[in-house]
């Protein structure tokens, strides 16, 4: 009889000793994961973090504002509410240099500096904030300034580029408008202008193999995406231009996250010499 009670008791011993080991397997394993994540939330939270503070990284590039001084000046506009903040910097062509800048300076006027509509658009809760993280945020605060570039066929491209800031004061969006401007002529240049007919697809093309570079090789671009030819339609006029190359502005979360920082695409002029109108810098002749 004794015997025989044995087996059962040692029976319980063993199942007990494989239940504490596996337990102790899986608050390990679980532990183990649990490093693993925090590892990679970390990794996460600081490489958002690193673009983040690289946001204003094109604030930062040289444009030709001392080339120009001579007939471009800045003017400013400035209006401060218990609820609103708008500060506006912008270019002013001298109409003493040549009369015909004053087509440019309407522009600028009618749409830019026109007070009632500037509050209204600073209040207006519309859906520019693209940070999902943050549901109907307020925004608070509007600064307009602007990037300025000349090349040799005369056409001066501005580029207005406007920050809307929200009740949180750490987030903010940018939207850009690109003004390109031939200043013998008098009149602004549109994509049409500079490029040959039927050849928007080409171009949204080109811009695409840049960009899939882009997000094969900088990790700032690695959440970015390719362009579709509705959205490059939308924002085809968005471009400044040099006697090098070509550069297209797109607002936040059109290629790329807020977080990213990354606004525009460029394309070197000689790779697209097919594609521009004779006259234009770069074309082919």
């Amino acid at each position: 009889m004794r015997k025989t009670k044995k087996k059962p008791l040692l029976g319980i011993a063993l199942l007990l000793a494989v239940t504490i080991l596996s337990c102790k397997k899986e608050k390990s394993a679980f532990f183990v994961e649990h490093l693993l994540d925090n590892k990679e939330k970390q990794s996460i939270e600081l490489d958002v973090t690193q673009q983040s503070s690289d946001k204003n990284q094109f604030i930062k590039e040289i444009d030709d504002k001392t080339s120009v001084d001579n007939f471009v000046k800045t003017k400013s506009f400035f209006k401060e509410e218990d609820n609103y903040i708008i500060d506006y910097r912008y270019p002013f062509l001298d109409e003493n240099h040549q009369e015909s800048y004053k087509v440019f300076n309407d522009y600028i006027q009618s749409h830019y500096l026109d007070k009632s509509r500037s509050v209204k658009n600073t209040l207006e809760n519309e859906n520019l904030f693209c940070d999902t993280d943050h549901t109907n945020p307020k925004r608070y605060k509007r600064n307009i300034d602007y990037k300025i570039y000349k090349n040799k066929n005369n056409v001066l491209s501005v580029l207005l580029y406007k920050a809307n800031y929200y009740t949180d004061e750490n987030h903010y969006s940018y939207m850009f408008k690109a003004l390109n401007f031939n200043l013998e002529k008098g009149e602004f240049v549109l994509f049409d202008s500079i490029f040959k007919p039927e050849t928007q697809h080409l171009v949204v093309d080109r811009l695409n193999q840049e960009l899939a570079q882009k997000i094969s090789n900088q990790s700032y671009y690695k959440e970015c995406w390719q362009l579709t030819e509705d959205t490059f339609d939308a924002y085809k006029d968005n471009f400044v231009i040099n006697d090098r190359k070509i550069k297209f502005y797109f607002d936040d979360c059109v290629i790329c996250p807020t977080f990213a920082g990354r606004y525009s695409i460029e394309i070197e002029l000689p790779a697209i010499s097919n594609l521009l109108r004779k006259g234009i810098v770069g074309s082919e002749l």
